[in-house]
């Protein structure tokens, strides 16, 4: 408990939970959490997986029944696709008698889509004292916080799960909350102060902000249809075996990229960028840093290129894209209807 920087993040979390406790939210918290292991805590019971039937299974994946998660339904098909494989595998991971670093490593190179975020959803409503969750935004806080391991080329998946998880726990620890409750905290550190991709609010920043929710709302519209958009049919969002939707939010030294992806035959990279509240010169700017990143840090000689999407109308986004070969601007529009029960509906631009 000498660790600087770890005294630093326990102080942070603290001062995130007393938050909860004053706004009544840790209450809602631990309400929620008995409600989800009472449910599905007996169907994760490794006495009970021989009689698992994917119907139960598959509310777990959904955030109105979990109550935790809001983006393992995404996956849901791909991970209960083979029912007996499924079956299995779940067994093996929720297996105490195997050690976790080989029973997450074995889990996640088994089951497609699967990824950490899942497996250790599964682990945490299971051993609710024994394992946290490893996904996005855990990392996420993790980093931002200066706890997350480095890990040398070459570590399996299990052995990073195991020195994350000894982290959270001794984070549950010394807060002397649950790990369920802690993982909550990580959207609050995350949120906390001024994002560094978002810089502050200058005169012309404020005026271009109209767009700000909308682009946010655009975020998880790709994510949650990105096989049917027109990006979709030429690239595939990157994917790794710990995380499917690693291309999501994709956390690097030079910030975080909104979208990452690879083309489906061609040897080339493309780096998405939303501009959500940024002046035009500044979503340039970050577009351009994130490709130089991507082409000096994974590319390996492979093609970069950079995509800016806006709000319609936005033509100084337009001119400054013109002027960059490796980099285009595509808008989007926002289309909403009004009817009245017996009517048709009538369709408006926004």
């Amino acid at each position: 408990m000498n660790n600087p920087a770890l005294q630093s993040a326990i102080g942070q979390l603290k001062s995130h939970l007393n938050h909860l406790k004053e706004k009544g939210e840790l209450k809602r918290i631990q309400q929620e959490k008995g409600q989800v292991l009472k449910r599905f805590g007996p169907l994760l019971d490794p006495a009970n997986l021989s009689n698992l039937k994917m119907e139960d299974i598959r509310p777990f994946f959904y955030y109105e029944h979990n109550r935790h998660w809001n983006g393992l339904y995404r996956q849901v098909n791909r991970v209960l696709e083979h029912p007996s494989t499924f079956s299995t595998t779940l067994a093996m991971l929720l297996d105490e008698a195997l050690p976790i670093e080989q029973r997450m490593t074995e889990a996640i190179q088994t089951i497609k889509g699967m990824g950490t975020a899942i497996a250790t959803a599964f682990l945490t409503v299971a051993y609710p004292a024994t394992y946290g969750v490893w996904n996005a935004t855990s990392q996420a806080g993790l980093d931002r916080l200066g706890l997350l391991p480095k890990f040398g080329r070459g570590t399996q998946t299990g052995q990073k799960y195991k020195a994350i998880n000894d982290i959270l726990l001794n984070l549950a620890d010394a807060l002397e909350t649950d790990l369920w409750t802690l993982d909550v905290l990580w959207w609050s550190v995350l949120d906390d102060g001024l994002d560094l991709d978002e810089p502050p609010v200058t005169k012309e920043a404020a005026t271009e902000r109209r767009g700000f929710s909308l682009e946010k709302q655009l975020q998880i519209f790709l994510l949650d249809n990105w096989a049917r958009t027109q990006i979709g049919q030429e690239w595939d969002l990157l994917e790794t075996p710990e995380n499917p939707e690693a291309g999501s939010q994709y956390h690097c030294p030079a910030g975080r990229i909104d979208f990452l992806a690879k083309h489906k035959t061609d040897p080339r990279w493309l780096v998405i960028e939303l501009k959500k509240g940024q002046t035009s010169d500044e979503a340039v700017g970050q577009a351009l840093r994130y490709m130089g990143w991507v082409k000096s840090d994974l590319a390996q000689g492979e093609e970069v290129e950079g995509l800016i999407i806006a709000l319609a109308g936005d033509k100084k986004l337009e001119y400054a894209a013109s002027m960059v070969p490796q980099l285009s601007f595509m808008q989007y529009e926002v289309n909403f209807s009004l009817r009245s029960p017996s009517e048709g509906s009538v369709q408006a631009a926004a």
